[in-house]
């Protein structure tokens, strides 16, 4: 029999067993009917709302940038936009940069100028997004005339 000699492998096998160690034995051995399994996908260790953002300028504004020694995946975005009937916005568009490190437009909305717009919705990726370590997420909100506020938040975790 094989025995397991990683400690944090033993405490998964105990959370995810949900094996009570006042009352059974904790396992440190595979018994030969026994098959582990590897689980390929990453197990988010933080996963939040990890920003908040509110623009009133026509200027580009960093929303988040991603930490540099570990992996992000972005799993949301919650947009909204409030535009009067003055503003000639011409677009809003968010950039990220892929694990590939090619800026990327994930979200592009087009506001018809001269009409209010009044504009709110979350948007949650089917598969996480993996984003190149210590990039930044961009945020662009093109307008010359009238009023626009636009609020984003975030969500995603870091492995």
């Amino acid at each position: 029999m094989a025995t397991i000699n990683n400690s944090q492998a033993i405490q998964r096998i105990l959370d995810d067993a949900g094996i009570q160690t006042a009352i059974d034995e904790v396992p440190k051995q595979l018994a030969r009917s026994v098959v582990p399994v590897l689980i390929s996908n990453p197990k988010p260790s933080t996963y939040k709302v990890i920003k908040n953002a509110y623009n009133t300028t026509q200027s580009a504004t960093v929303l988040y940038t991603t930490p540099s020694d570990k992996d992000f995946y972005l799993t949301g975005i919650w947009f909204s936009n409030n535009s009067d009937v003055a503003c000639d916005n011409t677009s809003m568009i968010i950039n990220v940069v892929p694990e590939n490190g090619v800026s990327t437009s994930i979200l592009q909305i087009y506001k018809p100028s001269v009409t209010v717009y009044v504009e709110s919705f979350p948007y949650s990726f089917s598969k996480p997004i993996k984003l190149e370590r210590g990039s930044t997420i961009l945020f662009t909100n093109s307008f010359t005339a009238g009023s626009s506020v636009t609020s984003i938040s975030l969500t995603g975790y870091i492995v």
